[in-house]
């Protein structure tokens, strides 16, 4: 349960601290005291959006913290041991705390540990649930409808694990749209797949092309290059000159450099000569014309271009390419591996999501029945004679299951076809309609505090009391926290606070209230600002009345 809150420059609240008990704490003050802003101090230590314009005038930053006691076991004790942020000298006691300044910046603590706002405010659902003025227009949503519903019959860690699965399954299928994208999807694929098998029966070889086309200039040139051939190895046969000259310095007597050198030359010369003239000669007799030959190499060199052509590559880059593919295909495999896999377990989640949905569909079901039916006696209870609820289904899919529903009411009589709660009821019945279905799903939650703001406005006499005796009733399961007018209400509280402009400066005063000082101020809220004996005698009556 809540045991303590810390307000500092929190609109007209300078500083103050507060300490809550179990059972019903109400929150009485003259409009306009600042009651409303202590339960805003409550949401904005656990998380709520809060905008610089609640900081108060003149400070820089605004600040609220909340001290709870939490049970061993409960869902807040395991939220805070499965983020670690559980205090180790003192697991019962939970302190969150938040700051806001005037550039918008906020931060959050639990524990004295930097936590997010998200964090937060998850910690909060565990801790309290609060409702607030306005809640019979917040409850015109279907989705505020059905978390009610739930909180009244579907047990909480059933809707986790719900959520839970919808939330893995939907982060499985966005990985398997991340790996088709990455992979180029279908198309992309068949196109690959195309491409291979077309260079794997090509089958492109690393120096293939610049071979075969040197091959094919020789062999279509055959004739060509033949003569060439013959006529140069008539011009070296046809020596004569050289060789009589080689003779001749043959014939010089004496060891000059000179003419030894010059013998060595024409020798070498004529030894080149004759190397020419046999290789050109081995050349020649090479140069036979193969026309087999020559069409194969033209259709090997005309496949080898068109697929180049394709590709946009030289012929001669084409094994590369044949690399290059089929390494994109190797990895594209390993893609569809992948994609099998995530596709086997985002199909096991959707089995597992669906049969959770059906599941809870089921408790729904059953207890949409009871919650009506409950509902429409405290309806009655309330001052509607006639009012019933009945819980619609529709079809849905989302992190709550396969369902939405919508509260349809009626006020008038068997007559009425049940109708939304927008188009039946007037601003007055509305107000006790929220109050009725607020306090029965109460009655279920496994929520240890539900804190109330004004949750009986519209409602007097015999009605106000009834709702005091409500939530007197819940505070004996849960905490209840209620800022109300009613002074039917306030004399049932077990604790009773007071909030009050400090006089002659800003800000409030908020404190405990003695039983004599219950009594004058029950009194001020039967009688207005001039408190008779007659009040204060209604007063006492209340409170004896109380007890009862």
């Amino acid at each position: 349960m809540l045991t303590r809150l810390l307000v500092r420059d929190l609109v007209v609240i300078p500083s103050l601290e507060i300490e809550f008990g179990p059972g019903l704490t109400v929150i009485t003050g003259e409009s306009g005291a600042g009651k409303s802003v202590l339960l805003a101090a409550l949401e904005l230590a656990l998380g709520a959006r809060a905008s610089v314009d609640r900081i108060r005038q003149g400070a820089a930053r605004a600040e609220a913290a909340a001290e709870f006691s939490v049970a061993k076991g409960s869902e807040c004790a395991r939220y805070l041991a499965e983020r670690k942020l559980a205090d180790p000298d003192d697991p019962g006691r939970c302190v969150t705390r938040r700051t806001l300044d005037r550039g918008g910046r906020s931060h959050a603590f639990v524990n004295d540990t930097p936590v997010t706002r998200a964090t937060l405010a998850g910690l909060g659902e565990t801790l309290l649930d609060v409702h607030a003025q306005g809640e019979n227009t917040r409850l015109l949503r279907r989705d505020v409808q059905l978390a009610l519903l739930d909180d009244y019959g579907v047990p909480l860690r059933d809707r986790q694990q719900l959520a839970d699965l919808w939330k893995n399954g939907r982060r499985v299928r966005g990985e398997l749209e991340a790996l088709d994208r990455s992979s180029g999807g279908g198309d992309a694929a068949a196109l690959l797949d195309y491409q291979l098998q077309e260079l794997d029966e090509l089958n492109p070889r690393p120096g293939e092309y610049e071979a075969i086309d040197a091959e094919h200039v020789r062999l279509s040139q055959v004739d060509a290059l033949r003569e060439i051939a013959a006529h140069a190895a008539a011009a070296l046969e046809n020596i004569d000159p050289l060789r009589r000259a080689a003779g001749e310095i043959g014939r010089l007597e004496g060891n000059d450099p000179a003419i030894v050198s010059a013998q060595e030359n024409t020798d070498s010369a004529l030894t080149l000569i004759d190397g020419a003239l046999a290789d050109l000669r081995r050349y020649a007799d090479s140069l036979e014309p193969d026309p087999e030959r020559l069409a194969a190499m033209d259709t090997r060199l005309a496949r080898l271009h068109d697929i180049a052509r394709k590709h946009q590559v030289e012929p001669g880059q084409l094994p590369e390419l044949h690399a290059e593919i089929s390494s994109r295909a190797e990895a594209r495999t390993a893609h569809a591996s992948q994609r099998l896999e995530l596709e086997e377990r985002a199909q096991r989640l959707e089995a597992a999501y669906r049969e959770a949905a059906l599941r809870i569909r089921t408790t729904r079901q059953a207890s949409a029945g009871l919650f009506g039916e409950r509902v429409g006696q405290v309806m009655q209870t309330l001052g509607i004679e006639n009012g019933s609820l009945a819980v619609i289904f529709s079809g849905a899919r989302n992190d709550r299951g396969l369902d939405a529903v919508e509260f349809q009411v009626t006020t008038g009589g068997r007559e009425q076809s049940p109708a939304p709660l927008a188009r039946v009821a007037s601003g007055g019945e509305q107000a006790r309609i929220a109050l009725a279905i607020t306090v029965v799903a109460a009655e279920k939650s496994t929520l240890p505090c539900l804190v109330m703001d004004e949750a009986d406005i519209g409602v007097g006499g015999v009605t106000a009391d009834t709702v005091g005796r409500m939530l007197r009733k819940l505070a004996d399961r849960a905490q209840v926290i209620c800022a109300t007018h009613a002074p039917q209400v306030a004399a049932l509280g077990d604790w009773h606070l007071s909030v009050s402009r400090r006089q002659g400066e800003s800000g409030v005063a908020v404190g405990p209230l003695s039983l004599g000082e219950r009594v004058e101020e029950i009194a001020r809220m039967l009688s207005g600002a001039r408190v008779t004996e007659r009040a204060r005698e209604n007063a006492r009556e209340l409170l004896s009345g109380s007890q009862g």
